[in-house]
């Protein structure tokens, strides 16, 4: 008996141990016969359920081979009014700036149409590559968002437990002239491209073409039911569905598990590039506006969301970046009423929604850039210790609150010593594309 027991361990050991082979045999020959383009490409990183019938989100990827031409004045028109970028705040919101603002947001919300709960794209609109392969943070399947980090609950509701945490997803479109250079950037075969007789240090494609717009937009989910009413500023949000982790941010474990639940649009941030402006970027960035929603289904969902501001520098002679006895009035950020009501960024800077008081949006997008490590890593970090603190001046804010303007390097601490950066020019996104291309790229 006990011979015949022995036997049949060793037999089932066996098996396993067959069993074991086979299935990293498998994994192995799926890893040899997937392409890089098939990574790059991914609609979602999501199993699309069976008999789901609603929002199905699909890759934007035929990305122009030519240059589309210089930006018309009937279809671009904010880049022929004549702003002045020097003045700026100093001389108000003028006529000019009015129209130029009004012109932007116009442009982008009759081509990125957010109508009952589902995006409608019209035009050459494109999507950036390699976000659908990261398990946890890749793109889902209804909308095309993508997990990007999390923020405390407090910073919508006041009095809600310091360790709550919500997520915030993203959707990104970028229009021709991006997409343009994002053609350039990645091969067909989604693989990077570098711009010749530069020793691989600038990428194909950037500067980013004049023209260039980027319209995010920000889904706040793991919001729990029980917290709407108490959201500050926000109270009856509109919501989509989107599949999203079943588990918030700071869960015990951190798992890739997703489910559709309900997410709240709340933020459209804007980006454009226009060669004027000293850093070559502005950026807007609007927030859903509470007292605009006056009925209970949202058809339009731009009709409920109000401009809090623009921004095209950081006041480099502006406290904390000078000291205070010599700092100058900001004029490179213009801030609406809504803004304020919410939050502003450093000393008055524009901040977007789920910033923080302490930052500004040029500030922590001129630090995009990445490091050839394996995986790649930021060049330099989105924050540091003592960013904007009340009291004696710190030289460090003199790095953050800078203008630089590409190919010129951020001038702030190396995030990796003895790495030179890449610089993306303002984007972000970019880098997160270029984290997930070299952790999950396959060799040919």
């Amino acid at each position: 008996m006990l011979l015949r027991k022995t036997i049949l361990k060793y037999m089932l050991g066996i098996v396993s141990f067959m069993g074991l082979v086979l299935l990293n045999a498998a994994y192995a020959d799926q890893k040899t016969t997937i392409t890089n383009a098939e990574l790059a490409y991914r609609d979602t990183v999501d199993v699309i359920p069976s008999g789901y019938k609603d929002p199905i989100f699909k890759m934007l990827s035929d990305y122009p081979v030519t240059y589309p031409g210089n930006p018309s004045k009937e279809e671009y028109p904010w880049l022929y009014i004549n702003v002045d970028f020097d003045k700026g705040a100093e001389a108000g919101w003028t006529p000019q700036w009015k129209t130029y603002v009004e012109s932007i947001v116009q442009y982008v919300q009759s081509h990125v149409k957010a109508n009952s709960g589902d995006f409608e794209i019209t035009g050459d609109w494109y999507t950036f590559p390699w976000l659908a392969v990261d398990p946890y943070a890749g793109r889902e399947f209804t909308h095309g968002a993508r997990y990007s980090f999390p923020v405390g609950l407090n910073h919508f509701v006041p009095d809600a437990p310091k360790n709550k945490m919500v997520s915030v997803w993203a959707s990104t479109y970028v229009n021709v002239y991006g997409g343009y250079a994002l053609g350039k950037m990645w091969s067909k075969k989604g693989t990077l491209n570098y711009q010749p007789d530069t020793n691989d240090q600038q990428l194909a494609g950037l500067p980013w073409p004049n023209g260039t717009v980027m319209a995010k937009v920000n889904f706040i989910g793991n919001l729990e039911d029980k917290y709407l009413p108490k959201l500050n500023h926000l109270h009856n949000p509109p919501h989509w569905n989107l599949n999203i982790h079943k588990e918030a941010p700071g869960a015990p474990s951190k798992s890739d598990n997703r489910s559709i639940q309900p997410v709240y649009p709340l933020g459209l941030d804007i980006s454009v590039r226009d060669d004027r402006s000293p850093t070559g970027w502005v950026f807007l960035t609007l927030k859903y506006d509470e007292t605009k929603h006056t009925t209970e289904r949202v058809q339009n969902l731009w009709d409920v969301f109000s401009l809090t501001g623009f921004i095209y520098g950081n006041d480099p002679f502006t406290y904390p970046s000078v000291p205070e006895e010599v700092s100058s009035p900001l004029h490179q950020s213009f801030l609406t009423a809504l803004s304020y009501k919410w939050h502003t960024g450093c000393n008055g800077r524009l901040e977007n929604m789920i910033g923080t008081a302490k930052q500004s949006c040029i500030g922590c997008h001129q630090t995009a850039s990445f490091v050839k490590t394996s995986p790649a890593q930021r060049g330099y970090n989105l924050m540091y210790q003592g960013i904007c603190a009340p009291g004696a001046f710190d030289p460090a804010n003199s790095f953050y609150f800078d203008n630089t303007r590409y190919p010129e390097p951020y001038r702030g601490p190396l995030a990796v010593p003895g790495q030179k950066p890449i610089s993306l020019d303002y984007v972000v996104v970019l880098y997160d594309a270029i984290f997930a291309y070299s952790k999950y790229s396959v060799v040919p």
